[in-house]
């Protein structure tokens, strides 16, 4: 089994992951007296993101070809969607003015992490799009490739026949 290969970088994002999902199950109770969950959002987000820089780091650790697409599946297929669904719905919470943060709390942090999810969306979807221009490309050379090979291999059949 291949493990995946984790930089300095992931690292630091899993830690401050653990950290922020720490921080907001122990202030838990202080989201109580919200109308809308921003609490369930906030864990929800977290949890996604660490998945997300997961499966990127898996993608990216040289696994076969098929345990590539299996990952590009997830996460251009469950992942992207998932993210912009928060993002939507993170976006119409700050919009009605719930800014239901407990008061020890930063109170700009909500819409910092929610601009980070925006931004992680777009970055994926820019992703997806190179990624599926790069196989657009390939397929097309590939099949390039074989007609130039069938026209080859029909001239050596002919020049075979007048020899």
């Amino acid at each position: 089994m291949k493990w995946p290969k984790f930089g300095v970088y992931d690292f630091y994002i899993i830690i401050v992951i653990f950290i922020l999902n720490y921080y907001l199950l122990t202030n838990w109770s202080d989201f109580q007296s919200c109308e809308n969950p921003i609490n369930w959002w906030l864990f929800a987000d977290y949890n996604l993101m660490f998945l997300t820089r997961v499966f990127y780091v898996m993608r990216n650790s040289g696994y076969r070809r098929n345990v590539k697409l299996g990952l590009n599946v997830v996460l251009f297929a469950l992942m992207l969607p998932l993210l912009v669904c928060m993002c939507i719905l993170g976006y119409m919470w700050e919009a009605d003015g719930y800014k239901c943060t407990p008061d020890h709390m930063v109170p700009w942090s909500f819409l910092l992490w929610l601009i980070l999810t925006a931004i992680t969306s777009l970055l994926m979807f820019i992703k997806m799009l190179i990624d599926w221009r790069k196989y657009r490309k390939l397929k097309n050379y590939m099949s390039r490739m074989e007609y130039s090979q069938s026209i080859m291999n029909g001239r050596s059949l002919l020049i075979n026949d007048f020899l």
